[in-house]
Parts: structure tokens; C-alpha cells; sequence
């Protein structure tokens, strides 16, 4: 995505593990040009600078193994590209959080074809574009590379 480009959506969704109902999900953006790559060692997620705005989704009864939209991310994405230090083909970190309820998504380790993804469509010289390449990374937050 280009710096400065007009974003139209960034929907995002997730799958549930089959057997959990009532959840609350909340959704955020690393405030980075550039989010480092997931590592294992303690407090890699909660180290980071969080909290581009919270989106919300709560259900009642979540649909399991299907995916779920659970917000529209424009605002938070568009935060991010609109920085001065963004260039096309440097990384976003979305972080999903349940705050209620029981439940458990997918990550990109235990099933790509199930992996949570951020889907986005921008405006660049009058021109819709849609994103070319996602890739996902480490639960519980997501890595996205975007060219």
C-alpha cells in the first residue's frame, strides 16, 4: 500500500474453533510503520506499542469454522499508512483479544487455510486496489505483510 493511500475497507476476520458461543472479540492496531516480526519470549505482545483504536465484535452465538467479520479496521489501517516513515511492503500487526466469553480462533502455525486475515482495499491515483499479498504470523496477534 502506498503511503498516503485512500483506504476503503480493511475487514477483518477470524474462524472460531467449533464448541464456543458467546464471545467478545476486541481488535487493534500496532501503532508501528514497521511491527517487527512475532518472536517466542515473554511479553512480545503486551511489549508493544498497541492500541490504534479498539474495534469491537460480540455475538452471541458465534458460527464455528466459518469466518466471522469481526470489524472494519479502515480507521486504524489508515493511521498506519498515513505516517510519514510508511513504505510499501513494510508490515502491520492486528491484535485480536477476547474480553468475554470463551473461545478459540485459528493461527497462521496450526491451519493457514484457517488463519485470521485482514483484507484491504485502497484508493491510489483514482484507482481501487486491492491488497496483492497477506501472510499471516504468530497467534494470538497477526503479522501482516502488505505489498
Amino acid at each position: 500500500i502506498p503511503q498516503g493511500a485512500i483506504i476503503n475497507s480493511a475487514l477483518a476476520y477470524i474462524q472460531i474453533v467449533p464448541g464456543y458461543t458467546d464471545v467478545s472479540i476486541a481488535t487493534t492496531m500496532e501503532n508501528s510503520s514497521n511491527a517487527l516480526i512475532f518472536e517466542n519470549i515473554q511479553n512480545n505482545i503486551r511489549d508493544r506499542s498497541l492500541g490504534i483504536g479498539d474495534t469491537i465484535y460480540v455475538n452471541g452465538t458465534t458460527p464455528s469454522d466459518t469466518y466471522i467479520l469481526i470489524g472494519d479496521l479502515v480507521t486504524q489501517v489508515q493511521t498506519v499508512v498515513n505516517r510519514g516513515t510508511w513504505v510499501p511492503g513494510n508490515y502491520m500487526v492486528m491484535v485480536v483479544r477476547g474480553q468475554t466469553g470463551t473461545g478459540r480462533t485459528h493461527s497462521w502455525d496450526e491451519d493457514p487455510l484457517r488463519a485470521p486475515k485482514l483484507v484491504v482495499t485502497y484508493n491510489d491515483l483514482g484507482v481501487v486496489q486491492p491488497i496483492k499479498k497477506i501472510r499471516v504470523g504468530l497467534v494470538p496477534g497477526i503479522r501482516i505483510g502488505v505489498n
